[in-house]
């Protein structure tokens, strides 16, 4: 069989219909699975999201029984269910139920829905692109930030947390800083305490983002600048957690630090791993600036865009 590349529409639905997890254990780190082992086959129903280790026991060729391809479907079909069933809960939190409806409340729920179509226009064109175009078209969103809102920020921050799922080894430094300047334009503002369901989702997400930028780009992309994008996130989310005192998410960004240095494992992530120890000790400053950083990671940093 000829192995036939996957086009990215293809890639970008079956992880987001798979919410950019493995279907069978629900791990982060995934790979696309052919399910009846034909390479050349894209269909997307022959396809499902395996983490690395469960992807391993579906192709086994060695002496250890191998997952069945119907196994398999029937973890995807009652995920795929189950993350729709979520989604609609979490669309719940960010609907204002109310009694009586305004004309401001017809006018801006008519503004969210025309900018959420121009974000599904806006997400096709991102997949249609290369890389090195990708930016230039997620700047075409800012013009949409004075009308932000906790439901906007929803959509924009799945669609966030799917490009970061998919930037495995490609992500652009011009990419990242985009994410990095748009979650920070469209995270709404609000400390009051009815909201505090919706600013936890919205953090969450941003946590997921920030993560694997900066865990992809250490590991796959060998892109010290993008790691620390990603890095910058999970300080925002650090920063937010700390303003509106959420302290199950100060310690999910204190967590994800403990991932990142559980996974980045061998000599060839030392520097990495010395780049997270230092942003992770600025954790608490007030400033989103990249911190102070050692002599020798300024200088594989200058010659990495030196390089570029």
């Amino acid at each position: 069989m000829t192995r036939k590349k996957i086009n990215n529409d293809t890639v970008g639905l079956v992880m987001y219909k798979s919410d950019c997890k493995c279907c069978k254990c629900r791990k982060e780190r995934i790979q696309i699975h052919h399910l009846n082992g034909d390479a050349s086959n894209n269909d997307i129903d022959n396809l499902a999201c395996l983490c690395l280790d469960c992807h391993n026991d579906a192709t086994s060729t060695g002496l250890t029984r191998r997952i069945p391809e119907a196994t398999i479907r029937k973890y995807r079909d009652e995920w795929y269910e189950c993350v729709e069933h979520l989604r609609q809960a979490k669309r719940k939190i960010f609907s204002e139920p109310t009694s009586v409806i305004t004309t401001e409340d017809i006018l801006v729920a008519s503004k969210n829905a025309l900018i959420i179509i121009e974000l599904v226009k806006i997400r096709q064109n991102f997949y249609a692109a290369d890389w090195e175009d990708r930016a230039d078209i997620l700047e075409t969103i800012d013009r949409y930030y004075p009308h932000t809102n906790f439901r906007l920020a929803y959509d924009l921050f799945s669609f966030f947390t799917e490009i970061s799922d998919y930037n495995r080894g490609a992500m652009t430094k011009d990419v990242a800083s985009s994410i990095y300047g748009l979650v920070l334009n469209f995270f709404p503002y609000s400390d009051d305490e009815a909201d505090k369901e919706k600013n936890v989702e919205l953090l969450n997400e941003c946590c997921r983002i920030g993560f694997n930028v900066a865990f992809d780009a250490a590991y796959y992309l060998k892109d010290y600048t993008v790691v620390m994008f990603g890095l910058t996130i999970l300080k925002y989310v650090y920063k937010k957690a700390g303003t509106l005192k959420i302290q199950e998410l100060l310690n999910k960004v204190e967590n994800k630090y403990d991932e990142l240095n559980n996974q980045l494992k061998g000599s060839e992530h030392s520097n990495y791993k010395e780049l997270i120890a230092f942003f992770r000790a600025d954790l608490t400053t007030k400033s989103l600036a990249f911190p102070p950083i050692s002599a020798n990671l300024m200088s594989l940093i200058y010659t990495e865009k030196a390089l570029n």
